[in-house]
């Protein structure tokens, strides 16, 4: 019988595919190959979803086919991945000047796929006025994942009481009487989302005499698995390259200072990598956070067993990689 490991659908980059085969006696054998897939297709969804707005700030969001470990910046700034679902979405906030805006959004990959799309948004007027400021400082996050709003302007004496639907869904998750905050007051809101998935939260504030004020939102609280994921990924690319003796592929998948702090023991340990990959009984995380991973890492060293931490850490260009170890 033969096997493979090869994924339903290839992701641009590089994959790794391992056959197995084994024969009537249950002798086995096997043998590997890299599949190479070029492209970093981005997707604003939907393409150029708006030509003009009176908002100061708007949501960005897309896929990108890509391999799983790829950073996506949308004007700059690492917008918020979602790991679980292929192609991965993203998404993120933009600030907007009064007239044409250019908005980039830049794809790049551990392997080195880059892409980049640009579109324009018109600020065009200015939004509806409101007497109240309403800021939602975390848009997105690891479940269990508390979003935090601050709002200002309730002591106004005409604001009555404040409605949160947590889910966006019509109902009213939670109501507070805000009638007696003074003017200078910043009303703090926490909201826990303990289950990873796309949230559509709203906020209203009543008024004496009837006016009212709504406040929509969209956050994230992603799935702590998926982003176990990326660092088993990222070890794997980095070992497969030490095993296929290629440094500079290996540096790769670390940081800039890593690299250069391990760069002549790397190719130092290159003749003897396949023993010491043998050694490992474990590699899994232990702790996952936005932008940090550690990972725990047990190895047979003398016939005894020895643990050591491992950390991944996502970069300015939304990319993975190892950073200590």
């Amino acid at each position: 019988a033969i096997s493979n490991d090869a994924p339903s659908l290839f992701p641009p980059g590089t994959t790794l595919v391992t056959w197995q085969a084994i024969d009537p006696s249950g002798n086995t054998s096997h043998v590997q190959q890299l599949v190479e897939v070029a492209g970093l297709d981005i997707e604003v969804d939907p393409a150029e979803w708006i030509e003009s707005t009176p908002l100061a700030e708007v949501l960005i969001r897309g896929t990108v086919l890509s391999p799983r470990n790829t950073g996506i910046l949308v004007n700059g700034e690492v917008a918020d991945m979602d790991y679980t679902t292929f192609p991965y979405p993203f998404m993120q906030y933009a600030s907007l000047d009064p007239g044409e805006n250019t908005i980039s959004i830049e794809a790049l990959s551990i392997g080195g796929l880059q892409n980049r799309v640009t579109f324009v948004i018109t600020r065009d007027g200015d939004e509806e006025s409101s007497p109240y400021e309403v800021e939602l400082l975390n848009h997105s996050g690891i479940a269990p994942f508390d979003a935090e709003y601050e709002i200002s302007g309730l002591g106004n004496g005409v604001a009555e009481t404040l409605y949160y639907d947590f889910e966006g869904d019509g109902v009213y998750d939670l109501q507070r009487d805000v009638s007696d905050l003074q003017l200078d007051d910043v009303y703090v809101l926490s909201a826990r989302h303990a289950i990873p998935g796309v949230y559509n939260p709203s906020i209203v504030i009543e008024e004496a005499g009837g006016g009212s004020y709504r406040y929509d939102f969209l956050i994230r609280a992603g799935d702590g698995n998926s982003y176990v994921g990326i660092g088993h990924d990222t070890w794997d690319g980095l070992h497969e390259r030490l095993l296929a003796g290629d440094a500079s592929g290996a540096e790769r998948f670390m940081s800039e200072k890593l690299a250069g702090k391990y760069r002549d023991a790397i190719r130092d340990i290159m003749p003897d990598f396949p023993e010491s990959v043998s050694s490992y009984s474990f590699f899994d995380a232990i702790e996952v956070r936005p932008r940090l991973m550690s990972f725990l890492l047990n190895r047979i060293e003398d016939g005894e067993e020895t643990a050591y931490l491992v950390y991944f850490a996502q970069g300015p260009d939304g990319v993975w990689k190892l950073v200590s170890m």
